[in-house]
């Protein structure tokens, strides 16, 4: 068998005419969604985590990840992953380990568990997930408890109160502020 034959070159050429066509519309559709870029032309994927037993276990609505995902979207980051787990420093530790080892992350944000009971623990899981990292308190103008800023390893992390005003207040007035430094706009 030979490229003289005819039909093993229409093989070929079908071939090798699909995975171009694949990775046209792939760039393709990428594009059409506005996915936001680093300045090494990356796509910026966003890891969202939701710090909640009675979330994990469905008693209640993960409203805090469904309003997130709308709105990373919206500025064109692509959400790769929403999530909600118990309050257990292992399963959290795991989670934000998860986010921290894929490759196509900048950003993770998580909501919930700050408040007086479980903070210490919760702050203290993620930061021995994420490892050595800058690390900043964040005001809550609208409630008690503060938010938490880290970056690590090229991510930024940051994690918000769970109640949806506080955490939807400190989102605009952080997350978008570092969504525009990753992006360097």
């Amino acid at each position: 068998m030979s490229l003289n034959d005819p039909l093993i070159l229409y093989v070929v050429i079908s071939i090798a005419t699909s995975v171009v066509g694949s990775i046209i519309a792939y760039v393709v559709y990428e594009l059409a969604r506005g996915a936001r870029r680093d300045k090494a032309g990356r796509i910026e994927g966003a890891w969202v985590i939701n710090i909640g037993t009675d979330v994990a276990e469905g008693r209640i609505r993960n409203e805090n990840g469904e309003w997130l995902a709308r709105q990373l979207s919206r500025v064109g980051l692509k959400v790769l992953n929403v999530s909600a787990v118990h309050v257990d420093e292992d399963v959290i530790r795991d989670e934000v380990r998860r986010a921290m080892d894929s490759k196509d992350v900048g950003l993770i944000v998580t909501t919930g568990g700050l408040s007086w009971d479980t903070r210490n623990r919760v702050v203290g899981a993620v930061r021995e997930a994420v490892g050595n990292a800058d690390e900043e308190s964040l005001p809550n103008p609208v409630g008690s408890a503060p938010g938490v800023l880290m970056r690590a390893k090229g991510k930024t992390i940051i994690m918000l109160p769970g109640v949806p005003s506080e955490m939807k207040k400190m989102y605009k007035m952080y997350v978008l502020r570092e969504i525009n430094k990753m992006l360097k706009r």
